[in-house]
């Protein structure tokens, strides 16, 4: 074998072993990819595939009356300005609102509501007692509640601040657990956020 035979041999070792070390690094750093890549499509799913609670905007609306008889707060309104209703009967007034389960998992739900004259913080809420039922959701499923508030108290709206306190503990898949909630200022006819989470 020649001088020049060894020369072209070796140079081949030479580049086939730059190509294995090439191939070996691109193997590595695609198989570092794949594993970034399957980390973010894990958590992706991970987050989608939970429940999402959402809690609507809390009006009033409906009202019972003394004598036990109620209407919807629309039909109220209406009785008032048309003068088939005459103030001085009124009972209590009920606020509706809705939670929504907007994920694609199950839930079930322990809720604490709160209804007070003046600011509610997420501390008060949260040291308040849970309601004793415990409700399930379904995804894509609602649940309608209400919250009662005497209608003397109500009609004291406009020289004095009340606030609606909702908090909504969740749990699903083996433990997990989280919490949505909205504190709002009740106003004549209207809600206002005042916190959320």
């Amino acid at each position: 074998m020649s001088e020049h035979d060894v020369m072209i041999a070796t140079g081949g070792v030479i580049v086939a072993s730059i190509a294995v070390v090439i191939t070996a690094i691109g193997i590595f750093l695609s198989n570092q990819k794949t594993q970034e890549s399957n980390e973010l499509l894990k958590k992706d799913i991970d987050s989608r595939m939970r429940p999402w609670l959402t809690i609507s905007n809390i009006l009033p609306n409906g009202i019972v009356f003394k004598d036990g008889s109620s209407d919807s707060w629309n039909a109220y309104q209406e009785g008032l300005r048309s003068g088939r209703i005459k103030k001085g009967n009124e009972k209590n007034v009920n606020f509706g609102y809705v939670i929504d389960n907007k994920g694609l998992l199950s839930t079930s739900i322990s809720r604490i509501q709160f209804i007070k004259e003046d600011d509610i913080s997420r501390d008060e809420l949260n040291q308040q007692k849970k309601d004793d039922s415990v409700f399930n959701l379904v995804p894509q499923e609602n649940f309608k509640s209400n919250l009662t508030m005497p209608y003397e108290r109500f009609s004291t709206l406009d020289s004095k601040k009340f606030c609606i306190g909702i908090n909504l503990e969740y749990n699903w898949d083996d433990g997990k657990k989280d919490t949505v909630g909205k504190i709002l200022h009740i106003e004549r006819g209207r809600s206002v956020l005042i916190d959320s989470w």
